[in-house]
């Protein structure tokens, strides 16, 4: 089995974390604002809304934050929170497909070698990570997101595209293949969030 396109597997969970995230920044940027047309005290703007004194517009004379002012208070507001719960939705979708890839020389030597990431690609236990991070290793050993642990064999690798796919023994029980993304619909700007397992830091984002 020999993947040669980054097309279709370059971390396409990237893909899909990218495109997920760009329609929220979408919605986000076309929001109107609900605030009321009348002058709130910045007391009242700074107790209901995530921001401090230094984000706030300066008052006026009278102590009070004109509508307009109000508005971009409130939108800015709104996007920053809007933002962050698409990003806890999106860690709470992808986080159960990412694995930690465990490499050692032997069953019988439990130092690892080095670990690194990877993801779920189907459920007949192959999951794709990248070719460097199995290299140098002779058995490999996946921890998947809820804690289970799986022993792993090579079935393919590309080199030149830093590609590799590995298939588990056995999969978890509430194992989820990822869906991949369309590398031909990214554009150049859009947000990427990456989850993974960097340098031992199990399920980051």
């Amino acid at each position: 089995m020999k993947f040669r396109s980054n097309k279709y597997l370059t971390f396409l969970f990237t893909l899909l974390l990218s495109s997920s995230i760009s329609c929220g920044v979408s919605s986000i940027t076309n929001q109107k604002s609900d605030a009321p047309a009348e002058a709130v005290g910045s007391s009242q703007i700074a107790e209901n809304l995530p921001l401090s004194d230094s984000q706030l517009p300066n008052p006026t004379a009278e102590g009070a934050l004109v509508a307009s002012d109000l508005a971009s208070v409130t939108r800015q507001a709104i996007g920053s929170l809007d933002l962050q719960s698409r990003l806890i939705e999106l860690y709470d979708l992808v986080n159960p497909s990412v694995v930690q890839i465990l490499v050692y020389t032997s069953k019988s030597d439990p130092t690892p070698l080095g670990s690194g990431s990877g993801f779920v690609y189907d459920l007949l236990g192959r999951i794709v990570t990248n070719n460097h991070v199995v290299a140098d290793g002779l058995v490999f050993e996946v921890v998947f997101s809820d804690g289970s642990r799986s022993y792993a064999d090579i079935v393919g690798r590309d080199v030149d595209s830093d590609l590799a796919v590995i298939e588990a023994e056995q999969l978890p029980d509430d194992a989820l293949p990822i869906e991949l993304g369309n590398s031909d619909q990214l554009l150049p700007g859009q947000l990427v969030i990456a989850i993974g397992n960097p340098f031992g830091e199990q399920g980051s984002m």
